[in-house]
């Protein structure tokens, strides 16, 4: 039985690409979405930045994810490229990110990467729209609760600083310079 992608379809009508169906196919499997806590994956999908605007590739952006994300084993975010559906890059709470002081975690995807966040760098292709995947494996109760939401992905702008990270001081704060669109 093949069933087609939804994750590929619903981004292609988030892009206003047109539809073609292809090889890309998605064998559904009891364990794709968890139905209680602590077993199996749930999936956040993001399409759109907090202003409705589809993922461009040319520009940079932020997802913060908040302190203690639900997740019984670990979570991960991964960049798509849309028409291919390609991995661009994951990264996930396994690897050593940068922290907020709050204990919030900002990943970041544009072209090129920011300085010093380059362990939190997803890189982007210029031309190319793109969407992104959060797992939580084996997803605790606030999740289900929706006690802990995952906020929108937002626009980078160019004169903000970044945030202070937990053991910087403020000489070693980077600012936006060159970084964003």
């Amino acid at each position: 039985m093949r069933i087609y992608n939804a994750f590929l379809i619903a981004a292609l009508i988030c892009s206003g690409a047109p539809i073609v169906f292809a090889q890309s196919t998605l064998g559904v499997t009891k364990g794709l979405i968890s139905q209680s806590p602590d077993v199996d994956q749930a999936y956040l999908v993001r399409y759109r930045d907090k202003d409705g605007h589809t993922l461009d590739g040319a520009k940079s952006y932020r997802l913060r994810v908040p302190a203690n994300p639900p997740a019984g084993q670990f979570w991960s975010v991964t960049g798509y490229a849309i028409l291919s559906q390609e991995g661009i890059a994951v990264r996930s709470s396994r690897e050593t990110l940068l922290k907020n002081a709050d204990g919030s975690i900002d990943i970041y995807f544009a072209p090129t990467a920011p300085k010093g966040f380059e362990s939190n760098w997803i890189p982007t292709v210029p031309g190319k729209a793109w969407w992104t995947a959060f797992r939580l494996y084996a997803p605790l109760q606030p999740y289900f609760d929706k006690s802990w939401p995952l906020p929108d992905i937002e626009l980078v702008k160019r004169t903000r600083p970044f945030p202070r990270m937990a053991g910087q001081t403020s000489s070693s704060v980077h600012w936006l310079s060159g970084f964003g669109r």
